[in-house]
């Protein structure tokens, strides 16, 4: 069977899909070591399963195991997440017109930061854009540079005519409020709502990214404007909830129909760390850095929840008790693809963030998404009516060639005008084409016509098109003459 092309693969039902969930489990740091910690958390061998050791009364040991879509070891560099967690088809799929979201979640310290941006946090110099060459590129830069060179390949070996443009937003959820890290002078940017787009930062800057260089100067420009602070746990903690989001749009066309676009969206969501205060020492303004954090962070943990239990909609969902959530609502339980990666440390003294962690990711993975094109309802439709043409024509070819007709004008076949077409009215009554006759004659309107799949798929066709008469006309002329396009 042949494979769908790319365009009747839009229109086939879309299928739900669980949040994918990962673990990736940090080496121990030089202050942990030095402090006598010790190693409680590892990745088994089949490379999906994460074992908690915890130390009881009497040195007894309870050990907990915990289930994922993959679970990474300290020994995983940045170039085995991007092939374990499969990141390169969410990418495939913007490029189709889809959401996808990848978000980090984990305690402060835990890698999230490291994961998402890369050691330099998003600084790239020289020449070695989009080559990959260095080693701890985060997953937002890999990302980029896979895109671009994805877009080069689409562009250069289809048949058929495309064009992507690429913007990129950047901005921070800090202290409940929305801040444009693009535009520093700006003030906090207000969140909206639309029943088009959901919830949504308005007057958001977006940078139009023609090159690797314009999206890694806008990651470079964010990373160095989102608010970080030093604690007891972390000397370089992020202290907002930071969302990268690319909008990938792409206008194809199909026969001589006006361009279709699809509006695909690629969401890089790092979370802010939970803290304990007793751990952190916060105080002063981190004191109420760490408040907002953590209360965001708990009204995420209870949409999860509630998602992960099978509740649905805005009324039984609490979406609108932070920010945070309001804007990640098309991720968690929305139209978007998601890949959740929990990032934990494995010391036996931050046990306690590591169990919430691994408690979050479980609670997630349980949460259905139902992934859907991003397109205009009007080009949804054109679409549509595009692939049934080409599907009629492809069954009037075969038609023929069973008949042994090798001109079109040869096989049979009667068309009525219904009452709602210009030309009907006129006349006051059907009329025929000036084959009909010769298929009375011929005898091949018993075989032709009375095939009720095909005149089933054409009762269908007078249905669609029975509130726009002209657009009826254009479309026969369409079918039988072969020449006209459809506007």
């Amino acid at each position: 069977m042949a494979a769908a092309s790319p365009e009747e693969s839009i229109m086939s039902k879309e299928k739900e899909a669980n949040i994918n969930v990962y673990v990736r489990i940090r080496p121990l740091s030089r202050e942990e070591i030095i402090a006598g910690d010790k190693c409680a958390v590892t990745a088994l061998k089949d490379g999906k399963t994460a074992q908690v050791v915890e130390e009881g009364g009497g040195y007894k040991l309870t050990t907990r195991t915990f289930k994922f879509d993959g679970c990474l070891g300290p020994t995983a560099d940045q170039d085995q997440v991007m092939e374990r967690l499969k990141v390169v088809k969410m990418l495939d799929s913007v490029l189709e017109g889809y959401s996808s979201t990848i978000m980090a979640c984990g305690q402060t310290g835990s890698g999230k930061t490291y994961t998402m941006s890369g050691r330099d946090e998003g600084v790239h110099k020289g020449n070695n854009l989009g080559k990959m060459e260095r080693k701890e590129d985060g997953l937002i830069a890999r990302s980029v540079s896979y895109l671009f060179e994805s877009i080069n390949k689409r562009t250069s070996n289809s048949d058929q005519e495309k064009i992507y443009t690429m913007r990129a937003s950047y901005y921070e959820v800090y202290n409940e409020q929305v801040n444009d890290l693009l535009r520093l002078d700006a003030p906090p940017r207000d969140v909206k709502w639309s029943s088009k787009d959901g919830f949504y930062v308005d007057n958001l800057l977006l940078v139009d990214c023609e090159t690797l260089d314009d999206v890694f100067a806008v990651l470079e420009e964010g990373s160095r404007n989102r608010k970080v602070g030093s604690h007891e746990m972390n000397k370089d903690s992020s202290r907002s909830h930071c969302i990268m989001t690319l909008h990938v749009d792409s206008n194809f066309w199909i026969g001589d129909c006006a361009p279709i676009t699809r509006y695909g969206r690629m969401l890089f969501v790092d979370l802010a760390g939970s803290e304990r205060l007793k751990k952190s020492k916060s105080s002063g303004e981190m004191l109420r850095e760490t408040g907002n954090i953590n209360r965001s962070l708990f009204t995420l943990g209870k949409v999860i929840s509630a998602l992960s239990e099978g509740k649905r909609g805005d009324g039984m969902v609490p979406y609108r008790e932070s920010l945070l959530t309001k804007l990640m609502m098309e991720s968690l339980g929305g139209n978007s693809l998601a890949l959740m990666i929990a990032c934990v440390s494995p010391s036996s003294s931050a046990l306690d963030e590591t169990l919430s962690t691994l408690h979050y990711g479980t609670c997630a993975k349980h949460i259905i998404n139902a992934p859907s094109v991003n397109m205009d309802a009007r080009d949804k439709v054109v679409l549509e009516l595009e692939l049934e043409i080409v599907r009629l024509k492809k069954e009037n070819s075969l038609l023929r060639s069973k008949l042994g007709l090798a001109d079109e004008e040869e096989i049979a076949t009667t068309v009525t005008i219904p009452p709602y077409c210009a030309s009907a009215k006129r006349n006051k009554s059907p009329r025929k084409t000036s084959t009909e006759s010769n298929c009375k004659t011929s005898g091949l309107a018993k075989a032709d016509l009375g095939n009720p799949s095909l005149e089933k798929q054409l009762k269908g066709l007078e249905k669609l098109f029975a509130k726009d008469g002209n657009f009826y006309q254009r479309f026969a002329t369409f079918i039988f003459g072969g020449k006209r396009r459809l506007r």
